[in-house]
């Protein structure tokens, strides 16, 4: 698609429903905010070539307040002491904490209150995004109270009927499976709207990055991405080229960008290691590695 600056841009969404069989890759990504940098900065430590045929030892800053590094590597001089952030945003991460447990609550509430359908629904609730960093979807009892209502009118599908802020998708799913979370016989998911991924949007997220890091104190810094390779084929050479105008003043030594996709086998396959600052290649958005 065009955005309304006339760029490339690109939308997602979710499958409900299907007849396919699902394939789950489990992610290489570990949980905790820590080991998810420690982890960004050794797939970043194995491609770089001062560093073959050594294992440096790779741990947590205990100190990463104040601009301070959030992972220390080990080598023979002393501490090389990196900051390690994700492209994205403020708002996308923050639903990616929130969503799951919201979808949990709402089939909790469903299946305390019995609600069942005989044909398989599908449930989808729309939120549309209003620029707040806050993520509030319809209480779960009235999304629940919502589906009852439905299943007790016998409505045809598929409908969207208005909850608050938000709308609720209906949907029968009567051939395939769920590829989302159900209970009874009904699958419920989340949509937000989302901006489009453009240049512009990607440029933006840079810039919220150079700003938070303006006052880092490590010397290096690793930006990572599982979302990027999505977008690399309409602009990769552009974000690339705008992230090392960014930060040709940084006060970072070193810079780098790193993205992959998730999922073990698809993460070492399509790694892409770029070096921000200083810049090796001399050649555009080429990997480094």
């Amino acid at each position: 698609m065009v955005n309304d600056d006339g760029e490339w841009a690109s939308i997602g969404g979710r499958i409900t429903h299907g007849t396919g069989t699902p394939f789950v890759v489990p992610s290489v990504l570990p949980q905790s905010k820590e080991d998810k940098e420690t982890f960004w900065v050794r797939a970043v430590v194995e491609k770089l070539p001062e560093f073959t045929g050594l294992t440096p030892r790779i741990r947590s800053s205990p100190n990463d307040a104040n601009g301070g590094p959030d992972v220390l590597i080990a080598v023979p001089d002393g501490d090389i002491g990196v900051q390690v952030t994700e492209l994205t945003d403020e708002r996308s991460r923050l639903r990616q904490v929130q969503t799951p447990s919201y979808v949990q609550k709402v089939l909790e509430v469903l299946s305390v209150r019995g609600v069942r359908s005989v044909r398989r629904l599908a449930v989808v609730c729309h939120l549309q995004d209003d620029g707040q960093r806050t993520y509030e979807p319809p209480p779960a009892e009235a999304v629940a109270a919502a589906v009852e209502q439905f299943l007790g009118e016998a409505l045809d599908c598929p409908r969207v009927v208005p909850l608050g802020r938000a709308t609720l998708l209906f949907t029968w799913a009567d051939e395939g499976r769920f590829y989302i979370p159900s209970v009874g016989n009904i699958g419920f998911d989340t949509s937000v709207s989302e901006l489009s991924r453009s240049p512009s949007v990607y440029r933006a997220l840079v810039d919220e990055i150079v700003r938070k890091k303006s006052n880092a104190l490590a010397p290096w810094l690793v930006i990572w991405s599982l979302s990027f390779w999505r977008d690399r084929h309409f602009c990769e050479d552009s974000l690339v080229e705008y992230m090392r105008r960014r930060f040709r003043d940084a006060r970072f030594e070193r810079v780098f960008f790193v993205d992959s996709m998730d999922g073990a086998g698809f993460f070492e396959t399509n790694l892409r290691l770029r070096s921000i600052v200083p810049d090796l290649t001399g050649n555009g958005s080429e990997s480094i590695a």
